[in-house]
């Protein structure tokens, strides 16, 4: 098997653009030659509680605003295999969590380099948002998750 171009892209919590301070929660990988987009984000916030302890961070919110990316780029992955349609959705993204631009990567095997990319840069527990969810856990999850 030859190596592929690949984009990786950083998923990040940023409490105050103005700062500009971030922690990082997920990571995105595309590989168009391969119809391959996927990400992976963190179950917990251990990086945002260790690096925005006396911000409070709002952690339901958070992991709300986690699970609104993983599941818009799994309902729009046939559009979103094109790096240029890629970079103008995350130039749509508005909150807390942000996405930084791609940046080119060569990519054996793309789900290995994912699990290696989440693991060297993001680190933490692996979100259970990132596997299949049931019924009756999405149905629970929103009656716990709503206010």
């Amino acid at each position: 098997m030859s190596r592929s171009r690949a984009y990786y892209c950083l998923v990040q919590y940023c409490p105050d653009a103005s700062r500009a301070e971030t922690a990082n929660v997920g990571v995105i990988l595309l590989c168009p030659e391969r119809g391959f987009l996927e990400v992976r984000v963190s179950e917990g916030n251990d990086r945002v509680r260790r690096f925005f302890g006396n911000h409070r961070p709002d952690l339901v919110r958070i992991n709300c605003a986690k699970q609104a990316i993983v599941d818009r780029l799994r309902i729009e992955k046939d559009r979103l295999l094109d790096v240029e349609e890629l970079k103008h959705f995350i130039e749509t993204r508005a909150n807390d969590i942000i996405i930084t631009g791609p940046r080119t990567a060569t990519v054996l095997d793309p789900a290995t380099e994912l699990e290696q990319l989440y693991h060297d840069l993001v680190g933490g527990r692996l979100s259970t948002i990132n596997r299949a969810r049931s019924g009756l856990h999405r149905k629970l999850s929103g009656i716990f998750e709503a206010p």
